[in-house]
């Protein structure tokens, strides 16, 4: 049996099997050697690290240096101290400190009782790396100057050993140095196994990734999160969020937009998070080879351009063989110590062959061959994927059952196939059962544990749990002493039961293998000169991450070789390993307009950034993925992906049908002169489309030009006509550069009142020089706005337009147009001379229809300024009862002072109350009139608008009540003789209160006019108490008289005896204004 033990014991192991040498000179081992063997007992570090000192003066004695013994024993304690702390001023300089400077806990001296402590990351547990946990550069500093010097030491030591063709050289390792239980023989093929081993740690350390697999991780975060957070589940959305920071923004946002709120606000995210559910919304094409177009290129690529991918791999592939070459030496050794038989037994070794083993060594062995000699010839190898093994199954004479596994090439485990029951073996027991794992060490070691459950039909329930244990004999032909243990739970069954006493025979074997040439993933043969691209060995995916069908080595044209590397695989092959899914339908990328502002040809100054506008549609029946829309530049007209990239924008995506216009900036160059352009959508032909040769825009010309600035802009004000010297307002300067460049400073704006639109200097009355503080870029305006800027005192009646002149004192330079620097508002303003004019309105009273001489009533009225002038002081205001509307031979009702303030235009509401009616002729109806400034304080403009009349004249005396009704309808259908109630609604339309006992009649009439043709229904006498403008709701009871037939109104007459005296006796009768049919 192979022994397994580690690199330390192996080396610890074989400085104890270093004893005295005949080729050693014995003062050597007089004063190493022996020193250096007892020292490593029991295998100790410290012991180890005495024996390293000890040798370490030996290899500098040179009458030893040179001694078998001392150079191995060097060689193996050098190994020994790569665990240890080598006492210099390193701070990292054992493999064993720096596990514990990742926080892995190693204590104790003995080697074979050393407690080595891992964090538990159970139960919310974390795996917290210490602050001075070194990270990815400080660990790859720690590999490359202080751990592979050491190892190349000892390889070299090593290679230095003597010739195996010389007298046998081994050591004996004592069973009281071991505990082992038997002396152990170390001999030359276990030397050759060591350096094996060290050439493949050497060649693990040394590699470094020949393709660019950056996903955005940020290594700092990640370094953060290790120290701060640990390994482990996060269980805070803190701790959460701060796993989050070590991805791509692109991933952070992914994962936070698709996780439920939940999870934001629960102990642990994770409980709430459904991570299948978030998988089936992450689309690898758009995080993964959208967002990182260099993932699964070889180097150099961006970010790791210095790393030379062939480079690595052509390494890689010599350090492979010379790997294989030392074990085929090593393996050639260990297979010929015996031979012939006898000569040297191989069950002291410390590494020999296994005869039970032989199956496993003999595969392993031809497998690594064939890679050898692939690699070494340029050719392929065939791999042997897995073996299926089916017996037949018996008790006694009888077969009860069919067996059938998997097992995998050279390996100790395999995995399903179907234990198939003969019927009535196990009455009630169902069948086939599933063959879930098998466990053997495989016609070496007899024992098979073979895993089975019962599936409960199509649904997939578990109704059973079994094993088989048996014994195979060495070549795998048959089975003996097998052992059946089923529990069951399904209906109709035994519970559970034993089956004793198994055998089998081998009936069938089956082996799959594939073709594998391993040049192509290396390169650096004849053949393939050019390692492959792992990106491009992908399939096309859906964005559901399917595998879409036909496309197996996407991004080597569909090669489902792989490049070569599986030669035999067709495109249907891969359909028997995987799950593909037809393609969707593919896009057309077509750039329908590319724009330009304001016209081709684009213009720009030297120098400047400029936007240029490119529509690309997709007219295809497909959504296209991620690509990139490139903007090239070109000193002739033939544009191409050759010349000058000036832009670049990348697309999500864009759907069938769908458009984006995309702006291209770049900066212009820094000569006058003119160029090409042309864009190119999908520059980076990441998509796969149904037309690839329509990709380009039509080309644009592009010129440059000298740079020049250039002010103008517009002028508007708040002066309306009418406004007068002296008034205020306020002055709006829009100021535009339309010049190519940048036009910044302090200018002065002059503002002037000019009667027409072009400044004439020392003609124009200027109202006052303004500053502005420009930074315009481009096309660009801003507004600047002035307030109370004054008009000239003495400024003439007339019609002005306003003027500004930008940039008067020239401060901004080269202006490119001065004649363009003076604007005029659109319209003149009428400017007018001062005055004031007060003019009354809206005069109303409060005496109503019938006052009479002595009542008190009040005015109200209006004064409004018509002036440009403000009116500030006390006037007179008479009242006048006038026949007319016109101020002449009236009688003064009052004369009152009015003090009033009022601005030009201004208004203003004046109340005038308790004035007394005079004395009145009650045959005439009256106005009232208001005569404002009746007594001329105030200089206006116009004395004869001074005066307003009431709307209506009054009646004097006369009465000042009025009853009016409205009777409401009584209903469709009535019959005579019925007993009916009407509504009436009697108003008081008058100015006075009403306090009578009036007589009210309701008539059937056949119109909705009342004559002496109608029936009288109800004739009462009410009370009636009505304030002014108040209503009554009367309900007035009446018998339905026979002798009616036929469509009737319903007349209600009000006071019909006339006891009421009223302003109005026209409107006491109120018809219904509906009929009601009696019958």
């Amino acid at each position: 049996m192979t022994k397994t033990p580690t690199i330390a014991a192996i080396a610890l192991g074989l400085l104890l099997a270093a004893g005295a040498r005949a080729d050693c000179n014995n003062d050597c081992d007089t004063l190493y050697t022996n020193d250096a063997r007892a020292a490593l007992f029991p295998l100790s570090i410290s012991g180890a690290t005495t024996a390293y000192n000890t040798l370490e003066t030996a290899m500098a004695d040179g009458n030893c240096n040179t001694c078998p013994d001392i150079v191995f024993m060097h060689a193996l304690a050098r190994v020994v101290m790569l665990f240890t702390d080598n006492g210099d001023v390193l701070v990292n300089d054992g493999l064993f400190e720096i596990a514990e400077a990742f926080g892995i806990t190693i204590t104790g001296d003995i080697l074979t009782q050393l407690d080595v402590v891992i964090p538990d990351m159970k139960d919310g547990s974390k795996w917290v790396f210490p602050a001075n946990s070194p990270d990815a550069d400080a660990l790859r500093d720690i590999i490359d100057n202080q751990i592979l010097p050491v190892i190349d030491e000892i390889l070299a030591d090593l290679e230095n050993f003597p010739n195996p063709d010389g007298p046998a050289w081994t050591f004996v390792l004592t069973d009281d140095e071991t505990g082992a239980g038997q002396d152990i023989e170390v001999d030359y093929g276990d030397i050759l196994l060591f350096k094996a081993m060290l050439y493949s740690l050497k060649a693990t350390l040394e590699y470094q990734s020949p393709w660019n697999f950056d996903m955005g991780i940020d290594q700092t975060a990640l370094n953060n999160y290790l120290r701060n957070t640990g390994l482990g589940e996060p269980q805070t959305i803190a701790e959460f969020q701060a796993l989050l920071n070590i991805f791509s923004l692109d991933i952070r946002n992914f994962i936070q937009n698709n996780i439920p709120i939940a999870a934001l606000n629960a102990p642990d995210p994770f409980d709430v998070i459904d991570i299948e559910d978030l998988w089936s919304k992450f689309s690898l094409n758009t995080y993964l080879f959208g967002a990182y177009p260099n993932w699964g290129m070889l180097n150099p690529t961006a970010g790791y351009l210095n790393v030379d991918g062939p480079t690595v791999l052509a390494q890689l592939k010599a350090d492979i063989l010379n790997i294989i070459s030392i074990y085929n030496e090593a393996i050639q050794h260990i297979t010929h110590e015996n031979v012939p038989e006898g000569t040297d037994p191989q069950d002291d070794e410390l590494i020999y062959i296994d005869p039970n083993y032989a199956y496993f060594a003999n595969h392993w062995h031809t497998l690594i061959n064939d890679v050898n000699n692939a690699l070494t010839n340029d050719t392929t190898f065939q791999f042997t994927l897995e073996t299926t093994f089916t017996y037949d199954i018996f008790q006694g004479a009888e077969k009860v059952a069919t067996l059938t596994f998997e097992l995998a090439p050279g390996a100790f485990v395999g995995q399903w196939g179907l234990f198939e029951l003969e019927p009535g073996v196990v009455p009630g027991l169902p069948s086939p059962w599933t063959v879930v794992d098998v466990e053997t060490g495989f016609f070496g070691d007899p024992i098979f544990a073979i895993d089975m459950v019962l599936w409960d039909g199509p649904q997939q329930n578990q109704i059973g749990w079994g094993y088989i244990d048996v014994e195979v004999s060495a070549d795998g032909q048959t089975i003996t002493d097998g052992v059946l243990v089923y529990n069951y739970w399904g209906e109709g069954g035994p519970a559970e039961g034993q089956v004793d006493g198994l055998t089998g025979e081998l009936t069938n074997m089956e082996t799959e293998q594939v073709t594998i040439n391993p040049n192509p993933f290396f390169g650096d043969s004849p053949t393939y000169p050019d390692p492959v691209h792992i990106r491009h060995l992908f399939p096309e995916l859906t964005n559901k991450n399917e595998f879409i069908r036909g496309t197996m080595g996407h991004g080597l044209d569909n090669d489902p070789t792989l490049g070569g590397i599986l030669p035999d695989m067709a495109q249907d092959d891969w359909e028997d390993i995987f799950r593909f899914v037809a393609g969707p339908a593919k896009p057309n990328l077509d750039i329908t307009n590319p724009n330009t502002d304001p016209v081709d040809p684009v213009r720009a100054k030297v120098g400047s950034t400029v936007n240029i506008n490119v529509t690309v549609l997709n007219n295809g029946p497909g959504k296209a993925s991620q690509f990139d829309l490139t903007l090239y530049r070109s000193g002739d007209q033939q544009v191409d992906n050759t010349d000058t990239a000036i832009a670049v924008r990348t697309i999500r995506s864009l759907n069938s049908g769908a458009q984006t216009t995309q702006v291209m900036s770049f900066v212009a160059p820094a000569t006058v002169g003119t160029w090409y352009l042309a864009a190119m959508a999908d520059s980076g032909r990441g998509v796969s489309e149904v037309d690839e040769t329509d990709n380009w825009s039509g080309v644009i010309t592009f010129q440059t030009e000298p740079i020049n600035r250039d002010l103008t802009g517009t002028i508007a004000t708040t002066f309306v006509n009418g406004a007068k010297g002296g008034d205020v307002g306020n002055v709006n300067v829009l100021v535009r550069n339309n010049g190519n460049d940048l036009a910044e400073g302090v200018i002065a704006i002059n503002i002037y009142a000019s009667a027409n639109t072009t400044y004439e200097e020392g003609v124009d009355a200027l109202l006052t020089t303004v500053t502005a503080k420009v930074k315009l870029a481009p096309g660009a305006s801003k507004l600047y706005q002035y307030k109370k800027v004054a008009l000239p005192a003495v400024l003439a009646p007339g019609a002005y337009f306003f003027l500004a002149h930008i940039d008067a004192t020239g401060v901004i330079t080269p202006d490119n147009d001065l004649d363009n620097n003076v604007v005029a508002t659109d319209a003149t303003v009428n400017v007018a001379e001062a005055h004031r004019d007060l003019i009354p309105s809206n005069l109303a009273t409060t005496f109503p229809n019938g006052a009479k001489p002595g009542d008190v009533g009040d005015f109200t009225f209006n004064i409004r300024n018509a002036g440009n002038l403000p009116v500030r002081g006390t006037i007179d205001v008479d009242i006048l009862a006038s026949a007319d509307q016109a101020l002449g031979d009236d009688t003064l009702v009052t004369t009152k002072p009015v003090k009033i303030k009022l601005a030009a235009n201004g208004i203003v509401t004046v109340t005038i109350k308790k004035v007394a009616l005079p004395a009145l002729d009650p045959a005439v109806d009256v106005f009232f009139l208001v005569h404002v400034d009746s007594g001329e304080n105030v200089d206006e403009s116009n004395e004869d608008n001074n005066v307003a009349s009431t709307a209506a004249a009054i009646d004097i005396n006369r009465p000042n009540v009025d009853l009016a009704g409205v009777l409401a309808n009584l209903g469709a259908n009535v019959p005579v003789g019925a007993k009916v109630t009407f509504n009436l609604t009697v108003t008081n339309n008058g100015a006075g209160a009403v306090k009578q006992k009036v007589r009210i009649q309701i008539w059937a009439s056949a119109d909705a006019a009342y004559d002496l043709a109608d029936t009288l229904i109800v004739n009462v006498e009410t009370n009636l108490r009505l304030k002014a403008g108040a209503p009554k709701r009367l309900k007035l009871k009446g018998v339905i008289p026979p002798g009616l037939n036929g469509a009737y109104h319903f007349i209600a007459l009000i006071d019909t005896a006339n006891v009421l005296a009223e302003f109005d006796e026209t409107n006491n009768e109120a018809a219904t204004p509906g009929t009601t049919n009696i019958n």
